[in-house]
């Protein structure tokens, strides 16, 4: 079951990158690992190597894969959003890299996040707009089981 959480993420985060990114972004490694603080996390280094590369690693917590699927997705694009500032030289991040400023808010809502504050985190909670699901419903499969994504 795990390993098909996984396939949906890294084909969602294909589609989200071309989308939203137009391919911009580089390759990141994706896991799903326990997070009981986050929904999901970007490592500020490249954790992970090979022997051609190395990469930055998106977490998608454990705890929070019964979320309605256009809920996780927007926790990937999330993500994707500080991976596009970290590749830009953007600051969009403070305080241990934990609140996030204005400029966060800016990136996100340009891919269709909504982004509301939150008092010690700022700029940080995050839902999916009517586009982003509209997006979603465009390539996925079935709309509640991410095990059935599709690149159509």
């Amino acid at each position: 079951m795990l390993s098909e959480h996984n396939k949906f993420l890294e084909q969602a985060y294909l589609v989200l990158n071309r989308v939203y990114f137009e391919d911009s972004l580089p390759e990141a490694v994706i896991t799903i690992q326990s997070s009981q603080r986050a929904y999901g996390h970007i490592t500020v280094g490249k954790v992970w190597q090979d022997s051609w590369d190395s990469y930055h690693e998106i977490n998608i917590s454990a705890e929070y894969l019964n979320r309605p699927v256009e809920n996780i997705i927007a926790t990937l694009l999330h993500e994707c959003c500080h991976l596009y500032a970290m590749e830009n030289n953007i600051k969009d991040t403070s305080n241990n890299y934990r609140y996030h400023n204005k400029k966060f808010k800016e990136i996100a809502e340009k891919r269709d996040l909504k982004i509301s504050y939150h008092e010690s985190i700022g700029w940080s909670v995050t839902e999916p707009t009517e586009k982003l699901i509209e997006t979603i419903k465009q390539y996925h499969g079935s709309h509640k089981n991410p095990c059935y994504y599709s690149n159509r």
